[in-house]
């Protein structure tokens, strides 16, 4: 009979819950129940286990947000805060920048603050901004021209009644048009394939360059599966960058050209650690727009008819206002990332609330986005909320791609994918589906088991 392999010690620790009366580990006291007996504390505390927040994390902060705009979570390991109020976010991201760094890890419950200098010796600013150099709005052509050719490709292998699994789908379809437009390479279908199940393989734990995966990789519960799935996104970047078309000038390429200026002490893996970093944030994300948005178009007849006409009368190479518009909703009503942390440099104060050193500090997007003070009815999918000539949301308030200085560099990159993606996928075609389920309790997405019909026109 074989034996199943024992978990590594650090697992263990980590997941085992301390009894009653465990005395807290080394880290910021407050909100302590002595402080709030001396009104140095207002803002509300809620205790939650370490294991209903995994489990439930949605559910979680969805109650805080009833709670006011600052709200205290203690975890039995650690306290965080928790941000409900956009006033909060130009005050935390904006006029405190200064006073925030990015934490190295998102998990809420351990990881150290993230320096200036990442772990691989990456100064971020200046990564920053080779990164940037090649998202600019000359690469929109480029963006709709990638999706454009993997749409194409994809539909080819359709038929009339066709049913299949939605997420593997995006997926590839994501790194098709994503390959093309940040590489200039082009994967066969078994190369896309087997890309797909690695990054299905990675989950959501993605390492930031190979002295951190080594970490990683330790404390993974699957960890023969991870570092299986990691060794083939490495090799899929070698591949990538080997064939990479230099004569049209990307994102990676171009930051691929700029690293050993930067950053002359990282390694070759390193550098390919980091490739797959941003690959899988690239890829994920842009899946899991995909598949919120053919489902979205496939519950709302009339914004989808709206879209239909306006792909009809549109000339080639128009913007599609409408199009774009129903994006941004969708980003809206089904964000990506569902919290943003940061974590406190110095002792400082928000909201008139004292935040010690080290202080986790945490944007929960769904109740950012569902604000009725700048959404009007906020729960009620609307599109033509984001036209000309109607109120612009608070910029404070719309934070799917983040907000400040780290906002996320691939915001138009991303919002022309995906409007590209529509007529050139649905012009001709319906897309039905069954039951809805999420991937787990803690995770608003579509399950893996989620399965579509599409019909021709």
């Amino acid at each position: 009979m074989r034996r199943r392999p024992l978990p590594h010690p650090a697992l263990v620790a980590a997941l085992r819950r301390p009894p009653r009366g465990h005395r807290r580990p080394p880290g910021p006291r407050c909100g302590s129940d002595a402080e709030r007996d001396a009104g140095e504390v207002t803002a509300p505390l809620v205790r939650i286990s370490p294991r209903t927040l995994r489990k439930h994390h949605r559910r979680v902060f969805d109650d805080l947000a009833a709670r006011g705009d600052l709200v205290w979570v203690d975890t039995g390991h650690q306290r965080f805060v928790v941000v409900n109020s956009a006033d909060l976010v130009r005050e935390l991201m904006i006029d405190r920048a200064e006073e925030l760094v990015k934490p190295s890890s998102q998990a809420i419950e351990t990881g150290p603050p993230a320096p200036a200098v990442a772990d691989d010796g990456v100064p971020v600013p200046e990564f920053r901004a080779a990164l940037a150099k090649g998202m600019g709005p000359s690469r929109v052509p480029d963006v709709v021209e990638s999706v454009t050719s993997a749409v194409q490709a994809e539909v080819a292998q359709w038929r009339d009644g066709m049913r299949f699994r939605l997420m593997p789908r995006m997926r590839r379809l994501a790194i098709t048009a994503t390959c093309w437009s940040s590489f200039g390479s082009r994967l066969s279908a078994e190369e896309v394939v087997r890309a797909e199940r690695a990054v299905r393989g990675t989950g959501r734990r993605i390492p930031v360059n190979s002295r951190a995966a080594q970490r990683w990789d330790r404390l993974t519960l699957n960890r023969r599966r991870h570092r299986g799935s990691f060794a083939q996104l490495v090799a899929l970047s070698r591949s990538l960058v080997a064939n990479a078309d230099r004569s049209r000038p990307t994102e990676l390429t171009a930051t691929l050209d700029d690293l050993p200026l930067l950053a002359p002490s990282l390694t070759e893996d390193d550098r390919q650690a980091m490739l797959v970093e941003l690959f899988l944030g690239a890829v994920g994300p842009l899946a899991q727009t995909y598949a919120w948005t053919l489902l979205r178009f496939a519950t709302e007849p009339d914004a989808a008819a709206r879209l239909r006409r306006e792909w009809d009368e549109a000339a080639p190479g128009s913007r599609l206002h409408c199009t774009e518009a129903f994006v941004r909703e969708v980003t809206r009503l089904h964000p990506t990332n569902e919290r943003i942390t940061r974590q406190a440099t110095s002792d400082t104060t928000l909201g008139g609330e004292r935040i010690p050193e080290l202080t986790r500090i945490v944007l929960n997007v769904g109740a950012l986005h569902g604000d009725p003070r700048f959404f009007e009815e906020p729960g009620r999918f609307a599109p033509e909320r984001w036209l000309d000539g109607r109120p612009t949301p608070n910029k404070f308030a719309y934070v799917a791609f983040g907000v400040g200085g780290r906002r996320c560099l691939g915001e138009t990159m991303a919002v022309t994918a995906v409007t590209a993606m529509l007529p050139a996928l649905l012009q001709n075609w319906e897309v039905g589906f069954g039951k809805l389920r999420f991937a787990s309790k803690g995770r608003y997405q579509p399950a893996e088991s989620v399965r579509v019909t599409v019909r021709a026109r």
